[in-house]
């Protein structure tokens, strides 16, 4: 009976490593409104010092315009945004009541007719 040692044949070339793709962006995290006010730090302090919070007038005007609370009220949660819609919401307001159409809710009853 003979035995096969392997010393006789030809070492067999290593696979090439794939080089590893890069990895695909993470989407962007989308928050409610109320979590990007925290967020952002556009609340204030409730009163008594008792550590409640409250949205600012200017996030309760951006909310109105863009149709948020008629988001809300309509589908039962509130609506998601990313960080640049919820920003440039806020920057709309202040330059004026013209919305940040990014931000505009498809329940807002202001523009969607």
């Amino acid at each position: 009976m003979t035995t096969s040692t392997h010393d006789d044949e030809a070492p067999k070339p290593k696979a090439k490593s794939k080089p590893k793709p890069a990895p695909a962006p993470e989407p962007e995290e989308k928050l409610t409104p109320w979590q990007w006010a925290l967020e952002t730090g556009n609340y204030l302090r409730g009163r008594g010092g008792k550590g409640r919070k409250r949205v600012s007038p200017l996030h309760n005007g951006t909310a109105i315009l863009h149709g948020w609370i008629q988001h809300e009220y309509d589908t039962n949660e509130a609506i998601r945004l990313t960080k640049e819609q919820y920003l440039g919401a806020i920057k709309a307001l202040e330059k004026g009541y013209e919305p940040y159409w990014p931000a505009v809710s498809p329940y807002c009853k202001h523009f969607n007719k």
